[in-house]
């Protein structure tokens, strides 16, 4: 009777086994990058000039819009994803007839995007796809007869915008700097506002949720929190709004990037302390650095050999197709940043674990699989 459960048992752990064997061998090679190219010939002879991301994920159904470009011409475009191909519409033709859009910005709570055009108006506009009844994500249609897109009118013409993690910046006609979030007032003017101190120009902001940054003309940071403003650093070269923190470079280390508040990038053994309270850690490349992208799961950087590579999180195939959609952070991520192919790109963006291009012939790509 023993002998007999044995091998009973004994069986059973070889068909496991051999399922185990099975799907492995049929699950599709996770470590080949994968590239297509996008149609974007609805944009006639009109130029991407810049690509906003809309959420963290390249989520595929049914025209999930994924990213906005802005054309050269001051159209709004929108990246779409359906279970089959990428394609590049015309967003909201009817609203934007005989408005010229200079630039788009987009937070990174999957709240509200804003548009900036060419007489100093703002234009601003929920952009998350999620129901706030059932938490269920939209169909196409139901998405569209969602979007309003409201004119702040009570505020003085704006020369620039932008968007932090759940907040927007604005710099006014008389150099004004104000910080606002729509989730406290929809129709707001300056009173409504935080404003900024500042004595010169603003470079950059970008925001944790604890604070908010502030890069001036002078290259010097600052941080704003609780209505106080901080002292942080002096020569640093460029801040880039992550997911819920930022990435900051230095002048005087160019190869150098330190990561504040966003977990699946850091580097546990190299850590710096700016104004002794906000942690960062160092990660170091061989090359000068000339441009990042970044967002929850990860980031790109270019160095000025125009050499590309990503870090943070991977995506999880075997996860995935051993128990569907369901997503298990922090299982894979790169020790080091890797090396991607993104040809000559002009412009790009990280979006979910993919990136979107364009490259110096007005082409535009996805590389996925990374």
């Amino acid at each position: 009777m023993k002998n007999k459960i044995k091998r009973r048992f004994i069986l059973i752990i070889l068909m496991i086994i051999l399922i185990i064997f099975i799907r492995i061998s049929l699950k599709p090679q996770a470590d080949v990058p994968k590239k297509e190219q996008i149609d974007i010939s609805v944009m006639g002879e009109e130029v991407p000039v810049k690509i906003i991301t809309l959420n963290n994920s390249m989520t595929s159904g049914e025209n999930y819009e994924i990213a906005y470009l802005l054309g050269d011409k001051g159209n709004i475009y929108v990246l779409c994803h359906d279970t089959e191909k990428y394609y590049v519409d015309l967003w909201n033709p009817e609203f934007w007839k005989n408005i010229e859009v200079v630039d788009i910005c987009a937070q990174r709570r999957w709240t509200y995007a804003a548009a900036l055009d060419n007489e100093g108006n703002v234009y601003v506009w929920k952009k998350e796809y999620l129901s706030s009844e059932s938490g269920e994500a939209e169909t196409a249609t139901e998405k569209r007869q969602n979007w309003e897109i409201k004119k702040l009118g009570n505020i003085p013409k704006v020369n620039e915008i932008y968007a932090t993690y759940n907040q927007f910046v604005f710099v006014t006609e008389e150099e004004n700097v104000c910080m606002w979030s729509p989730e406290d007032n929809e129709n707001p003017d300056m009173s409504d506002m935080e404003m900024i101190e500042t004595e010169t120009p603003i470079l950059n902001v970008a925001a944790s949720e604890e604070a908010v940054f502030i890069l001036d003309e002078n290259h010097t940071l600052w941080s704003m929190e609780n209505g106080a403003k901080n002292f942080l650093k002096d020569n640093v070269k460029g801040i880039v709004q992550g997911y819920k923190g930022l990435v900051i470079q230095m002048m005087d280390s160019e190869n150098e990037i330190y990561i504040h508040n966003i977990d699946l990038l850091k580097k546990r053994d190299e850590t710096v302390t700016f104004a002794d309270k906000y942690e960062a850690t160092k990660i170091v490349f061989e090359d000068k650095i000339s441009s990042i992208s970044v967002n929850g799961y990860g980031a790109v950087v270019c160095t000025d050999k125009q050499e590309f590579y990503r870090w943070g999180e991977k995506e999880n195939h075997l996860n995935r197709y051993w128990w569907g959609s369901v997503h298990v952070p922090g299982i894979l991520t790169y020790a080091e940043p890797l090396k991607i192919d993104l040809e000559d790109a002009k412009y790009y963006a990280v979006i979910g674990y993919s990136v979107v291009y364009i490259n110096g012939r007005n082409e535009m790509f996805v590389l996925s699989n990374l």
